[in-house]
């Protein structure tokens, strides 16, 4: 189900929020992606698009991605949630733009209903909520994250 989003279900104790997919180590203070997570946001888009499949129930439809944008504690608080929200606009931004591409190869014409009936939204956490020590420099990476939490319900 989640083959390729690279799961890190382990560092949240309730799995029941646990994100369906991490963008994680951003360079430090910037919002930019690199290969690798540009390929997580395109599994995310094929999946959704997928999610979309004439045929499947409209309860199994993805229709609202939640994105929450978390940084390292370098830096001030302020700062950080700023950052923490802009690191989730810019991979809004890239998910909107895959799902532009994808929709249209898995779903044909009907894509359009699809873009139109999924909903982005983007929240941050700053440095609140750190997956792992903010004492090294692994672990601030970790904490430089964007967490992707999808789901369906049967309004679209």
């Amino acid at each position: 189900m989640h083959e390729s989003l690279e799961l890190e279900v382990q560092e949240y104790e309730d799995e029941q929020f646990a994100p369906d997919a991490i963008i994680d180590r951003f360079r430090f203070d910037r919002i930019g992606l690199d290969g690798r997570q540009r390929g997580i946001i395109d599994s995310m888009a094929r999946r959704i698009a997928e999610s979309w499949r004439r045929g499947r129930p409209r309860s199994e439809r993805i229709n609202l991605v939640e994105l929450v944008g978390h940084t390292d504690s370098s830096g001030r608080r302020s700062y950080n949630r700023g950052l923490g929200r802009a690191r989730a606009a810019n991979v809004a931004e890239v998910l909107a733009h895959r799902l532009r591409v994808w929709g249209p190869r898995i779903l044909g014409h009907r894509a359009r209903f699809m873009i139109r009936g999924v909903e982005i939204r983007i929240r941050t956490r700053g440095e609140d909520e750190p997956v792992a020590s903010n004492r090294t420099p692994a672990g601030r990476a970790r904490n430089r994250r964007v967490a992707a939490f999808l789901f369906a319900s049967a309004r679209a």
